[in-house]
């Protein structure tokens, strides 16, 4: 079988990799993905023809579980850690600008480094995986807004009011 970069080329009938577009618009009216999974709307972006790319079986297998060893879990995280820690304070510059007000970074600019939203949702997401072997996105949610998020950005500050908004609604 043979994919052409729109995700069109040639199909065959019963083929368990590729979706059908009439079911898929059936589940997905009119491409308004609210009730879809993500296999789901891929498959159905590919049908559509408005993904640019080629399309593979392997992309939707779930891949086999590996252990990993937690010494690189923890120097991933620390990794994490420094690097927002490094570029926190100077992520609004552009590079040039960076570059002409404090030239190559190599320490912190501040003497108190502080990691922002960056580092804490991502050490949120690892624990939720470590406790549930997969992203649970409710509970991800639940520890978003169990906590001070330090640094926040505008996408988490509008997600934490709309889950804010739903809480007050369901009770």
């Amino acid at each position: 079988m043979s994919f052409n970069n729109k995700g069109l080329g040639e199909r065959e009938p019963n083929d368990p990799y590729v979706s059908n577009c009439s079911k898929t618009r059936a589940i997905c009216p009119e491409l308004k993905y609210l009730s879809c999974s993500n296999t789901e709307i891929l498959r159905a972006l590919f049908d559509e023809g408005l993904v640019n790319a080629v399309e593979w079986k392997e992309l939707y297998s779930r891949p086999e579980p590996k252990v990993v060893e937690v010494g690189k879990v923890i120097h991933m995280l620390l990794g994490i850690a420094i690097g927002d820690s490094l570029g926190y304070p100077v992520e609004h510059l552009s590079p040039e600008e960076r570059l002409k007000k404090y030239g190559l970074i190599t320490s912190y600019i501040n003497r108190r480094p502080l990691p922002s939203d960056d580092t804490q949702l991502t050490f949120d997401t690892v624990k939720v995986i470590l406790e549930h072997g997969r992203i649970v996105p409710w509970e991800l949610a639940r520890i978003f807004a169990s906590h001070r998020i330090s640094g926040m950005g505008r996408t988490v500050r509008e997600f934490l009011k709309k889950l804010q908004g739903e809480r007050t609604t369901l009770v």
